[in-house]
Protein backbone atom coordinates (compact mmCIF):
# COMPACT_ATOMS: atom_id res chain seq x y z
CA UNK A 1 0.00 0.00 0.00
CA UNK A 2 1.75 3.58 -0.71
CA UNK A 3 -0.24 6.60 0.43
CA UNK A 4 -1.57 9.33 -2.71
CA UNK A 5 -2.42 12.90 -2.14
CA UNK A 6 -4.84 13.55 -4.19
CA UNK A 7 -3.89 16.70 -5.66
CA UNK A 8 -0.34 15.45 -6.82
CA UNK A 9 -0.73 12.29 -7.35
CA UNK A 10 2.57 11.97 -9.11
CA UNK A 11 4.33 12.69 -6.55
CA UNK A 12 3.94 9.40 -4.85
CA UNK A 13 3.14 7.25 -7.82
CA UNK A 14 6.56 7.93 -10.15
CA UNK A 15 8.98 7.38 -7.52
CA UNK A 16 7.44 4.35 -6.37
CA UNK A 17 7.33 2.95 -10.29
CA UNK A 18 10.97 3.87 -10.94
CA UNK A 19 11.87 2.49 -7.27
CA UNK A 20 9.99 -0.52 -9.03
CA UNK A 21 12.24 -1.00 -11.98
CA UNK A 22 15.38 0.16 -9.95
CA UNK A 23 14.55 -3.39 -7.86
CA UNK A 24 14.02 -4.80 -10.82
CA UNK A 25 17.27 -3.92 -12.82
CA UNK A 26 19.07 -4.75 -9.68
CA UNK A 27 18.43 -7.99 -8.80
CA UNK A 28 15.82 -7.12 -5.93
CA UNK A 29 12.61 -8.89 -8.45
CA UNK A 30 11.31 -10.68 -5.76
CA UNK A 31 11.29 -7.46 -3.53
CA UNK A 32 9.85 -5.83 -6.30
CA UNK A 33 7.21 -8.51 -6.71
CA UNK A 34 6.29 -8.55 -3.04
CA UNK A 35 5.59 -4.52 -3.49
CA UNK A 36 2.89 -5.02 -6.08
CA UNK A 37 -0.49 -5.63 -3.29
CA UNK A 38 -3.22 -7.61 -4.93
CA UNK A 39 -3.19 -9.45 -8.33
CA UNK A 40 -4.45 -8.11 -11.39
CA UNK A 41 -8.18 -8.10 -12.63
CA UNK A 42 -7.44 -11.45 -14.59
CA UNK A 43 -6.04 -12.69 -11.34
CA UNK A 44 -2.29 -12.85 -12.31
CA UNK A 45 -0.13 -12.56 -9.90
CA UNK A 46 3.05 -11.55 -11.02
CA UNK A 47 6.60 -12.89 -10.35
CA UNK A 48 9.99 -12.42 -11.47
CA UNK A 49 9.96 -15.85 -13.34
CA UNK A 50 6.41 -14.75 -14.81
CA UNK A 51 7.93 -11.19 -16.07
CA UNK A 52 10.92 -12.92 -17.56
CA UNK A 53 8.94 -15.08 -19.19
CA UNK A 54 7.30 -12.82 -21.03
CA UNK A 55 10.65 -10.97 -21.99
CA UNK A 56 11.65 -13.81 -23.44
CA UNK A 57 8.31 -14.03 -25.27
CA UNK A 58 8.20 -10.46 -26.29
CA UNK A 59 12.08 -9.77 -27.42
CA UNK A 60 13.44 -13.17 -28.17
CA UNK A 61 16.98 -14.46 -26.54
CA UNK A 62 18.86 -11.56 -27.84
CA UNK A 63 17.39 -8.17 -27.61
CA UNK A 64 19.92 -5.94 -29.70
CA UNK A 65 23.90 -6.14 -28.98
CA UNK A 66 23.12 -6.86 -25.40
CA UNK A 67 21.99 -10.34 -24.89
CA UNK A 68 18.90 -11.40 -22.95
CA UNK A 69 16.75 -8.87 -22.26
CA UNK A 70 16.24 -7.53 -18.55
CA UNK A 71 15.05 -4.59 -17.28
CA UNK A 72 16.91 -1.38 -16.56
CA UNK A 73 17.26 1.66 -14.44
CA UNK A 74 14.93 3.72 -15.71
CA UNK A 75 17.05 6.76 -13.92
CA UNK A 76 19.75 5.85 -16.41
CA UNK A 77 18.25 7.35 -19.32
CA UNK A 78 17.35 10.11 -21.52
CA UNK A 79 14.53 11.67 -22.43
CA UNK A 80 12.36 10.48 -19.45
CA UNK A 81 9.71 8.82 -20.86
CA UNK A 82 5.96 8.59 -19.30
CA UNK A 83 3.04 10.09 -18.85
CA UNK A 84 1.46 11.40 -16.06
CA UNK A 85 -0.95 9.74 -13.70
CA UNK A 86 -4.66 9.53 -14.30
CA UNK A 87 -7.49 8.84 -12.11
CA UNK A 88 -10.16 6.44 -12.77
CA UNK A 89 -13.40 7.64 -13.97
CA UNK A 90 -15.10 6.54 -11.06
CA UNK A 91 -12.88 7.48 -8.21
CA UNK A 92 -11.53 4.36 -7.47
CA UNK A 93 -7.89 5.57 -7.76
CA UNK A 94 -5.21 6.03 -10.35
CA UNK A 95 -3.61 4.23 -13.44
CA UNK A 96 -0.24 4.70 -14.77
CA UNK A 97 1.81 3.54 -17.78
CA UNK A 98 5.42 3.38 -18.12
CA UNK A 99 7.61 2.18 -20.95
CA UNK A 100 9.66 -0.39 -19.95
CA UNK A 101 13.40 0.40 -19.58
CA UNK A 102 15.09 -3.06 -21.80
CA UNK A 103 19.24 -3.56 -21.70
CA UNK A 104 19.92 -0.03 -21.32
CA UNK A 105 17.24 1.49 -23.73
CA UNK A 106 13.79 2.27 -24.21
CA UNK A 107 11.03 -0.47 -25.46
CA UNK A 108 8.24 -0.67 -27.32
CA UNK A 109 6.55 -2.87 -23.92
CA UNK A 110 4.45 -0.71 -21.40
CA UNK A 111 4.03 -1.68 -17.56
CA UNK A 112 0.65 -0.61 -16.70
CA UNK A 113 -0.05 0.00 -13.04
CA UNK A 114 -3.25 0.71 -11.17
CA UNK A 115 -3.46 2.57 -7.83
CA UNK A 116 -7.17 0.99 -6.23
CA UNK A 117 -8.28 2.92 -2.85
CA UNK A 118 -8.17 0.90 -0.29
CA UNK A 119 -9.12 1.30 3.34
CA UNK A 120 -5.49 2.26 4.77
CA UNK A 121 -4.22 3.79 1.40
CA UNK A 122 -3.58 2.56 -2.24
CA UNK A 123 -2.99 -0.84 -3.20
CA UNK A 124 -0.28 -1.53 -6.20
CA UNK A 125 -1.42 -3.45 -8.83
CA UNK A 126 0.87 -4.43 -11.82
CA UNK A 127 -2.42 -4.58 -14.57
CA UNK A 128 -0.15 -5.65 -17.76
CA UNK A 129 3.11 -5.92 -19.15
CA UNK A 130 2.81 -5.57 -23.50
CA UNK A 131 3.49 -3.96 -26.30
CA UNK A 132 1.16 -1.35 -27.12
Amino acid sequence: MIQINADRPDKSIIPFVKDWFVMMSDGRSEEACRSLDEPNCYGTVWTPDLINELLLDTFGENYGDLGPPHISDPNDLRPVRFYPPEPFDDGSGYFFDHDVPINGEWSDLTAQFEFKKREKGFAVILHDLHVL
